[in-house]
């Protein structure tokens, strides 16, 4: 029988049906003068998520992103780590007057946004500089260094702001844009590389002219020269191309615009490189497909919502030691488990790390995954994230050198620690495939993330023509190393929930049944699954990033994956729901009913298969509660269902936090609730079940979503608006 534990159509699972469908998020101003939104605005959207309140209503059956389902398209503010430093680098001519001016009245909500989205940390620091540049005949010179220090103080950047006079742009439409780009790289004091675990570093370009060409003498730096300098200091450079200026009557005006209308694509090439080439972004004014899609996404401040009670960290703390109370007194054991987080790399040299989903390792990863993924109390970090912190390592000066060394080099650098802390988790797995003489070797590495250090390792030979065998491989290799882990973490003395968690595997029978049954009986199908769960965390991850055309691919590739799948194991009630993910999000790219269709035929499939399991098993569960929820829309019977899954015991935890989320949304007014069963809605509750995940499943993807969206009202509360409806936190 096909586990169905390890379904990846929540967020944890990276591969999300409902991504984070149900926070429909916009941009949080409304557009000023002529219609268009101003630097500081677009500033202040990128920096606070929140949901767009005006957005039409979804029809049956199609659930419609929002930019904060899709994180934000122009900040990475999901990088963001314990020590920010920002350097504001703007053009300071006569042009810029609006857009200057913007930026000073949205500076201080832009910064409680950024700080937001930091970890959460007593050492957390957020730094501000200001740099200015012009061209040679403005009267402050070309490159004005207005505020030379990081500032942690917001009222001192915005006297600096305030101080800033716009100043001519003669004798030329150039600027000295790469000069004070260069300005900012070189002469401010950025944290050192070996600071990267804990520290962003990010340069605000922001200006309406390109600099002169390569070549000339007024040209300091080549775009080239500027992208090496940010990317051995770790700068992510993000440019916005504004226009504001050249929007004004006037024939000064008018012949000011077809300059720049002439000269935009020299400068759009300029701010595009040095954002791309240092993993940062670009956003064009002139753009208006991009000015329309802003405009579409910005809701209106006068909305009134309902508050729900804070919840700080004490609230947590106190929420779990009273669930934790409720368990004993039920005669329950309140902590069996965990909590174990655990990042797992495919099995392959640094130099040629790949996370394709095609590639043979990155499967094997996912089968890893979900083995792991199925132990009570352990959470495991989304491929999508670990895929991002690896390439944040592979930017370090040192990564290079240390890759041509070998595993034991990246061992010792304490890189695997460095990558550990990036990502909070305790423990990293890693490892090695070879292939000879028609045998596949799999070893299997796990390291502790305190020290960096190696606890142990397991391997497994099978031929390759032995589908049997090869089927079982990544079985065979997790359970060999929970096995030997267990004793040596005895021996590190860790505490009895952790051991607990790693012997689970194989000393409780329930448990050890779920971590033996793979995804598909048939070797075939079961690759076909892994690749397509790896490709469809991959869309997922550029949908919420609104990067449609980048998320088409990996989706083709789930889908074909997975229509292969479907004729070898028709009866495989899993592969119908992986289906259900791909047309469900296809459907939300294309607003076309042939894809709600397929997706409705699947559910329908996977909810008749549902009888392959017993009546009380959580997967039989959660496919009646999503069916009752996605194609019935029978609120109260989903919430029954998901309610005994999110009650259930430790062994199914992930079922337990999949149910948790679904109920917060669906108390929240999302899912369709607020317009079809208002009488569903019910703050308290969803409160409850968001309270749980922060408590017991602090690093999963839905509480760092939670951590993350909820942003500083200015009157002591921070607010998360989902659903219609607004929760506070401390």
């Amino acid at each position: 029988m096909e586990r169905l534990t390890a379904i990846p159509i929540r967020l944890a699972q990276g591969v999300a049906l409902v991504a984070l469908a149900w926070a429909i998020g916009g941009l949080p101003t409304q557009a000023e003068a002529q219609n268009r939104p101003t630097l500081g605005e677009i500033l202040e959207a990128a920096a606070n998520k929140k949901p767009d309140p005006n957005a039409r209503p979804n029809k049956p059956g199609v659930k419609k992103r929002g930019l904060l389902a899709r994180s934000n398209q122009f900040l990475h503010v999901e990088r963001i780590k314990q020590n920010l430093q920002i350097a504001l680098v703007l053009d300071g001519t006569e042009s810029m007057d609006v857009d200057i001016d913007s930026v000073r009245q949205y500076l201080g909500s832009f910064v409680d946004g950024l700080r937001n989205a930091q970890p959460d940390s007593p050492n957390a620091t957020l730094g501000i500089s200001l740099v200015i540049y012009r061209d040679l005949d403005a009267p402050s010179g070309p490159v004005q260094m207005v505020l030379p220090q990081f500032s942690q103080d917001p009222d001192q950047v915005k006297s600096a702001l305030q101080g800033v006079q716009t100043e001519t742009g003669r004798p030329w439409f150039n600027e000295r844009v790469d000069q004070g780009l260069a300005a900012a790289i070189e002469q401010l004091d950025w944290a050192p590389r070996d600071a990267d675990a804990v520290s962003t570093r990010w340069v605000l370009l922001c200006g309406d002219a390109p600099p002169y060409p390569e070549g000339v003498d007024q040209r300091g730096y080549g775009n080239t020269e500027l992208v090496q300098k940010a990317n051995a200091k770790g700068i992510e450079i993000y440019s916005v191309l504004c226009n504001s200026g050249f929007n004004r009557e006037g024939e000064e005006n008018e012949n000011l615009r077809e300059t720049a209308l002439r000269l935009r694509p020299k400068a759009a090439d300029f701010f595009d490189q040095v954002a791309s080439g240092t993993n940062g972004s670009f956003l064009d004014l002139w753009d208006e497909s991009t000015v329309g899609d802003l405009l579409d996404k910005i809701p209106s401040k006068s909305v009134d919502y309902l508050r729900m009670a804070e919840i700080t960290d004490d609230v947590i703390s106190q929420f779990k030691r009273d669930q934790k109370t409720s368990t004993a007194d039920a005669g329950g054991d309140p902590e069996q488990y965990g909590p174990v987080t655990m990042a797992i790399l495919p099995p392959m040299p640094l130099q040629s790390m790949s996370f394709d989903p095609n590639v043979q390792a990155v499967q094997v990863a996912v089968e890893l995954k979900s083995k792991f993924g199925t132990l009570p109390g352990m959470t495991i970090i989304s491929p999508a994230e670990i895929e991002s912190s690896f390439e944040d390592l592979k930017s370090m000066p040192e990564f290079e050198e240390l890759s041509q060394q070998g595993p034991n080099a990246f061992v010792e650098s304490r890189l695997i620690q460095r990558l550990a802390d990036n990502l909070g988790a305790g423990y990293v797995l890693w490892g090695k495939m070879n292939e000879q003489n028609g045998q596949l070797r799999l070893a299997s590495e796990l390291y502790n993330a305190l020290d960096g250090k190696l606890i142990e390792e397991a391997s497994e030979q099978v031929a390759q023509e032995n589908d049997l065998a090869m089927k079982n491989l990544a079985q065979f290799v997790a359970e060999r190393l929970c096995r030997r882990t267990v004793p040596k973490l005895k021996e590190m003395q860790v505490d009895p929930y952790t051991i607990a968690t790693f012997s689970s595997a194989y000393a409780n029978r329930e448990v050890a049944e779920q971590f033996r049954t793979e995804f598909s009986e048939d070797l075939r199908a079961l690759r076909g699954v892994a690749t397509a769960i790896h490709a469809l965390g991959q869309a997922v991850e550029h949908l919420k990033k609104d990067q449609l055309e980048k998320a088409r691919q990996p989706l083709a590739i789930a889908e074909a994956q997975l229509k292969v799948a479907s004729q070898i194991d028709p009866d495989n009630p899993f592969v119908h729901l992986m289906l259900v993910s791909v047309y469900y999000n296809l459907a939300e790219m294309n607003d076309i009913d042939d894809y709600v269709t397929k997706q409705n035929q699947h559910l329908l499939k996977a909810y008749t298969l549902r009888e392959k399991f017993d009546a009380d098993h959580p997967a039989r569960l959660e496919i009646e509660a999503d069916y009752a929820l996605l194609a019935k829309h029978d609120y109260p019977t989903a919430v029954e269902l998901y309610s005994k899954l999110a009650n259930d015991d430790p062994k199914n935890a992930n079922y337990a936090l999949r149910a948790h989320w679904m109920l917060a949304g669906i108390y929240l007014g999302d899912w369709g609730t607020n317009q079809e069963a208002p009488e569903v809605v019910d703050l308290e509750s969803a409160r409850h079940h968001i309270l749980s995940i922060l408590a017991f499943w602090p690093a999963s993807s839905q509480a760092k979503f939670y951590r993350q969206a909820m942003e500083n009202s200015g009157e002591g509360y921070t607010e998360v608006e989902v659903g219609g409806l607004q929760a506070s936190r401390n």
